[in-house]
This record gives C-alpha cells, sequence and structure tokens, in this order.
C-alpha cells in the first residue's frame, strides 16, 4: 500500500506540471509507444505532455517522457481506475475488448495522426 501512495503522490505531482499524462501500454507490441512519439500530433501539441511507459523510448521523442517499470505500470493503471482525476492522465493501449477509437483506425475511417490529434484533445 506504501508503494500505490508514493505512485499517487508521484502523479499527483505530474498532474500539477504537465497539461496530459500518459501512460502508454503496449502489450502487444504494435509499436505504440514509437509512432505516438513521433507523431505530428504530439510534435505539435499546444499541451505540455509527460508520457509513462515500461517500453522502451525511440530517439527523438518530442515530449518528456519517463521509463517506468512493469510493476509501476501496473499501478498506475490501476490508479487511474481507483482515483477521480481530471482528464489530463490519460492511458493509451489497444488492449480493450470493446468499441474504442483504435476500432476506427482499424476500419480505415482514421488514420494514426487523426487517432493522436484526438487522443491528445
Amino acid at each position: 500500500m506504501v508503494e500505490k501512495e508514493f505512485l499517487y503522490n508521484i502523479l499527483k505531482a505530474d498532474l500539477e506540471k504537465y497539461e496530459r499524462v500518459f501512460l502508454i501500454i503496449d502489450r502487444q507490441e504494435s509499436n505504440l509507444l514509437a509512432a505516438f512519439c513521433n507523431s505530428n500530433a504530439l510534435r505539435t501539441s499546444k499541451y505540455k505532455v509527460l508520457i509513462l511507459s515500461p517500453g522502451e523510448f525511440p530517439n527523438g521523442c518530442c515530449a518528456e517522457r519517463r521509463q517506468i517499470t512493469k510493476e509501476d505500470c501496473n499501478m498506475f493503471y490501476q490508479l487511474y481506475y481507483m482515483y477521480e482525476f481530471s482528464d489530463r492522465f490519460r492511458i493509451l493501449s489497444k488492449e480493450n475488448s470493446y468499441g474504442n477509437i483504435w476500432n476506427l483506425f482499424d476500419a480505415d475511417i482514421l488514420d494514426i495522426e487523426d487517432v493522436f490529434e484526438a487522443i491528445l484533445f
């Protein structure tokens, strides 16, 4: 429980410093982290963005980033659902089994930049 409280305090401080905090989970190894880090949507975003991920960040990522452990990633994921945060803390993942924005991408209705622009907004 102490670790969860510690991560909660870190996240709380990050939310005060950044306008958007993204937890990127890519267990399917779909290259989501690299695609987001290298997107024009992120590069031209008006928001101060922090990306948290256990994955390897690509060179030239245009946002602040922090590599975290898989355990911390799971804890942040739990915090996302346990506590009420503003819409500034967001999870970026393709894991959900219900309809989401990735279905529009998979159906070629949106391209990847449209998806990232929508997620950043």
